[in-house]
């Protein structure tokens, strides 16, 4: 680009220099040039031919024929693409120029001619108009010039031209000369770039080679002053290399312009602006420019799945040949790199995006991109600067810039606007400013890089470098073996040629190994106690990538699900999730080498998800440096076991590619870490949390990770249970039906239960007749596949555990008992079945039944296996009436209500209690009266706390005080009357009365009646 720029500046610059150093400043609204003259024109229509090219126009005069003015800048732009090379010509000393009688520049210097009117009576009623064409030679480049020239049209007056070309011209060619003379005002000028100078600057063949002196000097043939008022002519060939300068337009679909702008001396008045315009032709004959670049990609390291640097290089073959054309120029440019190339997640790391303000594309201005944004450079060879190689002068020279991420402008991998570069490569004279568009395929995340429109400069040779290490922005593909980058590339003149190049990775190339590593644990192993879980999981540079990862908690290791809103189920497909429902945290590193880049997010308890009561969502903001890739959700469904006290989170599929950019995980992890959520199990056995994790491949490794509580010796065990009899009045006689509520609650923090077996009172039995009836018992089959028929049904219960939010609710059903015994099925009493469920949980409880050994033979029943989970409460109830299946063979009211229930904890403790059981509606009743020869025993039940008091005709008067009871006995002395009646063998009636007085209510009365029979003393022996 810069030669190209070079190049059409040395030629446009003479022009206009010459044109600018006779133009007279404006004087009135006239000033400026005469439109109807100015033409900008080559000698030929023929793209990319090494044509002349002439630039003339005329000054606009007043009546008397005298410019209006007096130039003071001229600025001339020429159309894009209208190049021209001085670095075929040498250059000359701009002294040597202003004193050529001194020395005059040396012919190969020379690249045009200008032709000047000069108007030198401007103050005299006519003008004087004189004509002088002078050799336009190359001058050393001005500091903020692409390419400098110069002519001495008289000796006081030596013009400079400086060529220019940037972004806001569309990298059209600009010459500018500035502090022209106002000494004379131009009448005309004409500027001839040659497009073969070695064709012009020799000798003019029909003049002597000097001789001529100043009053009869040749009109038309370029010369310049020497020693002795002499004159040195050119026109002629010239003796060495015939090179091209100037070359045509490689572009034939459009019409273009030539533009002029004139300032004036501040005379009598403020500076004057003029602009003119003129039409440039349309080239022809495109289809015949030479065109054929190739390409050339390769990685700056060849091992696979490894962050590299990446090279992508151009060449573009110039010829300064004048028999041929000149090369088209590159419009167009499409590099797709190999499948497997992409971009590598470290690149993030510090990384920074350049904004489209501060890289201002059609802008002259310095590019103001943050240093973190830079990613790579550029170099541009162009034969039309000068090699800044001392060792090797001939070469093209080398336009150095570097390579920005540009801001993200949209969502879509794709589209080519998420990803972007920008590129500047700056020169002397010459600022490029690139904008390309990185199309990233969703899928495969293979890149396509384009830039289209680029400028219409030549250049033999680009060369853009991305930076390698292990923060670089590209990865090499996974695999080993021949990789090939394709490319379109296309040319102003209407060419397309696909090229492609080839490239080899062969460094440490895969192995297929698979073996990551795992760990899982809560931050504190106290048992029973709430502690943050924590599971990391680690995958080795160079294996098989993380697909997916299932995780198997063991017992007992819960959350309180109850403690926490669930989040909606478009919200935790989307990852909106409210941040009331968040339970932890996520960090996952992505990329390869020894630098992956690590992204947060958060972790959300959702509802039912594929079948499972709950779900996680984890959610990662995909936020990598500049680049907001969206959020990346992965759903996993929570299985809950509720009869082992276990989950199972079997996750979704890890994401492998997220807006085009390939992840390979190196590390995931999942801190549950809400405050009160995840508890530890209270049972201190060792125990080990499980993981499937998958590889893209297919490969499977069974991961774990050993979990044991501690402190199970300091976890109590204390759950409070009450019983009570149930049913109506008529419930509680001899061999009636009575049922049985259980309601039992323990504190957070306990140990889980085990194994609870209570002994029911002596008031209650089973009924096995109740059993014999037709559908009165499920069989275990039934009761294993929780399909129980409706008969069975004797009760119903509910359950409130702090790790879900709604209670457990179910029948109970009588399940045929049975036992395996030396291989054979034996049966025994029948069980209860709890069928429970809530929120999509379902929960089995079985109780057996059996008889205590020791006697009175009591009912004993035994909850086996209860899951290591927390109990808020537990309310179990066994119908009464007909359909139930307790029994009383005495009545309930009478017969004592006490029962023993053992505890025993998954910490190994264990507790027992008795229990006072109550009934309804016995009221005071005599459960017992006895009488010895003294005293009379009476036992009452139905009472609670109050003072009883025995009264009786043959009694003594007693009392006692009861705080808490069902049942409480009473005893008081017989009169010393009934005493010796008794003694004498006589039988006594006695009537007893038995009054309770309650704290609070009314008191009871009960009289009975009973019978004692004396005992007459024996008489003693005598000796």
């Amino acid at each position: 680009m810069n030669m190209m720029l070079r190049r059409f500046a040395a030629g446009a610059a003479t022009t206009i220099a010459v044109i600018a150093a006779m133009v007279a400043a404006p004087a009135g609204a006239a000033f400026g040039p005469d439109q109807a003259t100015f033409v900008a024109t080559p000698s030929s229509t023929s793209a990319a031919a090494r044509d002349d090219f002439r630039v003339a126009f005329e000054m606009n005069t007043n009546a008397a024929g005298h410019a209006d003015g007096f130039v003071r800048r001229l600025e001339t732009t020429l159309p894009p693409g209208m190049i021209g090379d001085p670095t075929v010509a040498t250059t000359c000393p701009l002294v040597k120029v202003k004193t050529p009688q001194n020395g005059a520049c040396e012919r190969s210097a020379a690249v045009g001619s200008a032709d000047l009117v000069i108007d030198f009576d401007p103050d005299k009623p006519a003008p004087n108009p004189t004509r002088y064409t002078r050799p336009i030679y190359r001058i050393p480049a001005a500091p903020d010039a692409a390419a400098s020239f110069a002519f001495q049209p008289l000796t006081t007056v030596t013009v400079r031209l400086d060529a220019v070309v940037s972004p806001s011209g569309g990298y059209r060619l600009r010459v500018v000369g500035d502090g022209l003379s106002e000494g004379y005002p131009l009448l005309s000028a004409a500027l001839t770039l040659w497009g073969v100078p070695a064709d012009h600057r020799g000798p003019d063949p029909s003049q002597p080679p000097d001789g001529y002196d100043d009053a009869s000097k040749p009109v038309g043939v370029a010369s310049e002053i020497q020693a002795n008022n002499k004159f040195r002519t050119f026109d002629g060939p010239d003796a060495g290399p015939r090179l091209a300068f100037m070359s045509n337009r490689t572009r034939c679909d459009i019409d273009d312009s030539t533009r002029l702008l004139m300032w004036s001396w501040p005379q009598n008045g403020p500076s004057l602006q003029a602009e003119v315009m003129t039409p440039y032709p349309r080239m022809t004959d495109c289809a015949g420019v030479p065109f054929a670049p190739t390409i050339d990609v390769r990685p700056t390291a060849t091992g696979a799945g490894k962050p590299a640097g990446y090279v992508v290089g151009i060449r573009l073959p110039q010829s300064d040949d004048p028999s041929a054309r000149a090369t088209a120029h590159l419009k167009d440019v499409t590099v797709t790199l190999p499948e497997g190339t992409a971009i590598s997640p470290p690149v993030a790391h510090g990384l920074e995006a350049c904004s489209d303000a501060a890289f201002a594309l059609h802008e002259d201005t310095a590019v103001q991109c943050p240093a973190a944004s830079k990613i790579g450079s550029i170099k541009i060879a162009t034969p039309v600067l000068d090699s800044d190689d001392p060792a090797n002068p001939t070469a093209d020279g080398i336009i150095k810039g570097e390579v920005y991420v540009a801001e993200q402008r949209s969502n879509d991998p794709a589209s080519g606007d998420m990803y972007r570069m920008f590129v500047t490569a700056k020169a002397p004279g010459v600022l490029v400013k690139l904008a390309g568009k990185i199309s990233a395929n969703p899928s495969t995340g293979q890149l396509t890089t384009t830039f289209t429109d680029n400028p219409e400069l030549p250049f033999s040779a680009l060369e853009l470098t991305l930076d390698g290490g292990d923060r670089a922005a590209l990865v090499n593909p996974m695999t080993c073996g021949e990789k090939t980058a394709a490319a379109k590339l296309a040319s102003w003149a209407g060419q397309v040629k696909d090229v492609s190049s080839t490239f080899t990775i062969d460094q440490d190339c895969p192995t297929g190994a698979f073996a990551p590593t795992f760990e899982a644990g809560t931050t504190s192993a106290m048992a029973g106690a709430f502690a943050p879980f924590t599971m990391t999981i680690r995958r080795n540079d160079g294996d098989q990538d993380l697909s997916q990862i299932g995780l198997d908690l063991p017992p007992g290791l819960l959350g309180a699900l109850g403690s926490v809103p669930l989040c909606g189920e478009a919200q935790a497909a989307a990852g909106t999730c409210d941040e009331s429902t968040r339970v932890g945290s996520t960090t996952v590193s992505a990329g390869t080498g020894g630098a992956p880049y690590s992204l947060p997010g958060k972790v959300y308890l959702a509802g039912p998800y594929k079948g499972a009561p709950f779900s996680m969502s984890i959610v990662v903001p995909a936020k990598a440096g500049p680049f907001d890739l969206g959020l990346v959700v992965v759903r996993s469904p929570l299985q809950v076991d509720a009869n082992k006290a276990k989950v199972a989170a079997p996750a979704d599929p890890l994401p492998r590619i997220v807006g085009g950019v390939p992840l390979h995980l190196r590390m995931v992890n999942i801190a549950l870490d809400r405050a009160g959520f995840i508890f530890n199990a209270t049972s201190c056995q060792p125990m080990a949390i499980g993981a499937t994790l998958q590889s893209t491949a297919g490969a499977t490794v069974a991961a774990s990770s050993p979990y044991q509580a501690q402190g199970c010796d300091k976890v109590i065990l204390d759950p409070k249970l009450s019983l009570k009899i149930t049913g109506g009045k008529g419930e509680m006689g001899k061999f009636k039906h009575p049922g049985v509520e259980a309601d039992l609650s323990q504190a957070f923090g306990q140990s889980g239960l085990k194994k609870v077996r209570v002994k029911l009172p002596v008031s209650l039995a089973l009924d096995t007749a109740a059993s014999n009836k037709p559908g009165a018992l499920c069989e275990p089959a039934g009761a294993a596949a929780r399909n129980c028929p409706d008969s069975s049904i004797v009760g119903h219960a509910v359950a409130e555990t702090p790790a879900l939010h709604e209670p457990l609710k179910g029948p109970i059903y009588f399940v045929r008992g049975e036992r395996i015994e030396n291989g054979q099925v034996r049966k025994t009493l029948p069980g209860l079945y709890i069928k429970l469920e809530g929120e999509g949980v379902p929960l089995d409880l079985h109780a057996t039944s059996s008889f205590t050994a020791t006697k009175p033979q009591l009912l004993e029943a035994t909850f086996d296996d209860i899951p290591d989970a927390p109990i808020k409460s537990f309310r179990m109830t066994v119908n009464s009436g007909k359909g139930g299946i307790l029994q009383s063979a005495k009545g309930v009211c009478v017969q004592p209500k006490v029962a023993t229930v053992t505890y025993e904890g998954h910490t190994g403790g264990s507790r027992v209690r008795q229990l006072e059981v109550p009934a309804p509606d016995c009221g005071l009743q005599i459960a017992s009266a006895s009488a010895t020869q003294r005293m009379v025993t009476l036992r009452v039940t139905g009472i609670g706390a109050g003072r009883l008091e025995l009264t009786g005709s043959r009694l003594s008067k007693s009392t006692r005080t009861v705080n808490k009871a069902d049942t409480a006995s009473i005893k008081a002395i017989m009169t010393r009357s009934t005493r010796r009646s008794l003694a004498q063998g006589k039988t006594v009636k006695v009537a007893l009365a038995v009054k309770f007085r309650p704290t609070k209510g009314k008191a009871v009365t009960l009289k009975k009646t009973i019978t004692v029979k004396g005992k007459k003393a024996k008489a003693k022996k005598k000796r």
